[in-house]
This record gives structure tokens, sequence and C-alpha cells, in this order.
């Protein structure tokens, strides 16, 4: 783009020209916007002008970009807790346990799905399990968090899921 600077009350502004096509007079006139100072030689642009360039270079940036490589390679196993989730979903459990435990359904349902699958482990391992099967959760529920967890099921919160 064309720019050029003009002299106002001893400070030197300057601007940039874009050619605008005038419909009525049927030829281009140009567009002048100001895009900073010069300040002793140097060009100082104003905030308007610097937020232009930076999402112009995020664009060109986005455009280059080429695939992005995988920082993480992770298999996991869900036929089980799939299986869980829809049996969750017609029966209406997952919309139960979400009206009764409203902030920790998913670390409940994640609870339940590791006691159904693996009966006879202890809490401890339930990291070991989070870490190979997809659950609603998906992260590692420490033991001891599962000990405040558990103790949150009771016969109320029971019967406000069965009398739903």
């Amino acid at each position: 783009m064309p720019r050029a600077t003009q002299i106002i009350n001893g400070r030197e502004y300057v601007y940039e020209y874009t050619p605008v096509w005038n419909k009525e007079k049927k030829r281009s006139e140009p567009k002048r916007e100001y895009i900073g100072r010069m300040i002793d030689g140097e060009f100082i642009p104003n905030k308007k002008y610097l937020l232009q360039e930076e999402l112009a270079r995020e664009k060109d940036l986005a455009m280059k970009r080429g695939p992005v490589p995988a920082t993480e390679c992770k298999r996991l196993f869900s036929g089980a807790t799939y299986l869980f989730d829809k049996i969750g979903e017609m029966l209406g459990v997952s919309a139960d346990m979400q009206s009764c435990f409203p902030q920790i359904h998913q670390e409940m349902l994640s609870l339940s799905y590791y006691l159904a699958l693996e009966p006879h482990s202890p809490m401890s391992r339930f990291k070991r399990w989070a870490a190979t099967h997809y659950h609603p959760y998906g992260q590692d529920i420490p033991s001891q968090r599962s000990s405040e967890l558990l103790p949150m099921v009771t016969e109320t919160a029971l019967l406000l899921i069965f009398l739903q």
C-alpha cells in the first residue's frame, strides 16, 4: 500500500492510501487511513494498525500451517464402557446421576464403571485402569478422592435416583 506523510502543527502523521471505486463517478478514488506518526525519522504505528498487522500475520500462519504432529499416541479400551454409556442413556441412569450429583456425576459414573468391570481390584488401581480405558471423567481419580466421593452415595441419594 502506498504511504504518505502530512505535517500538521509540527507533527508528522503517516497515512496509507487505498484505491476505492466510486460507482457514481465511475473512477477510482484514494481512501486515506491514519496508521501512525513519524518521530525522529522512525515510524511509530498506532494501536489499530498494530492489531491489523497481527491479525494478518496470524491469518498467514494459519494458511501456511501443515499437518499438526501428534504429541501423544494413546490406545484406550472402550467396548465395555461404551456399552455402559449406551445402557445409561437408554435407561436414564446417566441423567439421574447428573440430577443427583450435578458437580461430580462424571466421576461417579467412572467409579461405577471401574467397580463393575474390576470387582476384585482395589480403588488404588483405578489410576492404571483409567490410563487404559475410556470413561466419562477421562482422567485419574486418586484413591483419596474416591474415598470422599463414595460416602456421598447415601440412601437419600439413591431414593432420589429411584423416585425420578
